[in-house]
């Protein structure tokens, strides 16, 4: 069930998830509050942090918490997927492979275990961080 059809739907909760449908990136609540605040000038960032708390347990929105210690949240309507993180710049991607083979899906089945979710991130440095650093060097 989307926001839209929830009969607990309110004008915060749906000015936040059009939010999602403009922007396709992983957004902090303060980054949504912000977006959230030119539709709805008086909302508090308490009531964003409430209502995508809501959206995430309703199955609209996906948090997910990276290493920073700040949770992101995104879009539930696309596909399955994992993600890249810069550890430079905090740049979050979206990749589309899943690594859980079969192999461990059938493993999963003989230890008796259901899998509701799993999470795939893999950390690392983008090109743009790479090559600011490979400057910084050649300058020092």
């Amino acid at each position: 069930m989307t926001c839209m059809q929830n009969p607990r739907s309110t004008k915060q909760r749906r000015a936040i998830m059009e939010v999602f449908d403009r922007q396709k990136s992983h957004l902090a609540a303060e980054e949504v509050y912000q977006l959230v605040r030119n539709q709805l000038p008086k909302i508090s960032l308490g009531t964003v942090y409430r209502n995508l708390e809501a959206l995430s347990q309703q199955g609209d929105l996906q948090k997910t918490m990276f290493p920073d210690g700040k949770a992101r949240y995104e879009g539930t309507k696309d596909e399955h997927h994992h993600h890249i993180v810069c550890i430079g710049c905090s740049n979050i991607m979206d990749i589309s492979i899943c690594p859980l083979k079969p192999e461990v899906k059938e493993l999963l089945n003989t230890e008796d275990f259901e899998a509701v979710y799993h999470r795939f991130e893999v950390y690392g440095y983008c090109k743009d961080c790479r090559e600011k650093e490979k400057a910084l060097k050649e300058k020092g």
